[in-house]
């Protein structure tokens, strides 16, 4: 039996807990140097990489005279040109062919003990199939949701960055169990 003394600190305790662990990497980022160094060269370098992706189209049709996504403009016109979320979706096909051929590449390889450069090749079909998907998908939710934008990309960010940290949790375990070719 637990008394109600006894729950309330039980609970006061987790709040404690849960409530430093959410504030600890504000804290770290507030009070510890080498933290605040290292995320601003980090925060510069993905900045950097958004500059580009943000400007690599603009680019492509400025710069060299390139057509604007023939497949987007083409639906936008049969639309009687009203532009949709939905028109982004095709653009999203490449990619979502190369990057698990790049995986299957990239497997196969390690695996198979190949040579490093057919790994690395795999890596690079694999990153540029996932980089061509995700350009017209963050599109497709910016369209989606005009008034929101960036909640909704905040959004979509989240869970990617959870999943950035969740799999590279069971990433060792995986690979030792099932090896890199199934892995």
């Amino acid at each position: 039996y637990v008394t109600a003394a006894e729950r309330l600190h039980i609970e006061t305790s987790s709040i404690k807990v849960i409530s430093r662990s959410l504030t600890r990497p504000l804290r770290l980022l507030i009070f510890h140097p080498i933290i605040q160094l290292i995320s601003v060269i980090s925060a510069l370098n993905y900045g950097m990489l958004y500059i580009i992706l943000a400007t690599f189209s603009d680019l492509w049709v400025v710069a060299y005279g390139q057509p604007v996504d023939n497949i987007y403009q083409r639906l936008k016109l049969r639309a009687g040109d009203a532009g949709r979320p939905e028109y982004h979706i095709p653009m999203m096909l490449p990619g979502a062919i190369l990057a698990p051929a790049g995986l299957l590449l990239y497997g196969w390889a390690a695996q198979t003990h190949r040579h490093w450069i057919v790994v690395d090749i795999g890596m690079l079909v694999t990153t540029f199939g996932l980089q061509i998907a995700g350009m017209p998908t963050q599109a497709y939710i910016i369209d989606s949701y005009p008034g929101h934008a960036s909640s909704a990309t905040a959004a979509s960010q989240l869970l990617r960055s959870l999943m950035a940290f969740t799999f590279p949790l069971f990433a060792p375990a995986m690979y030792h169990a099932l090896g890199y070719g199934l892995g």
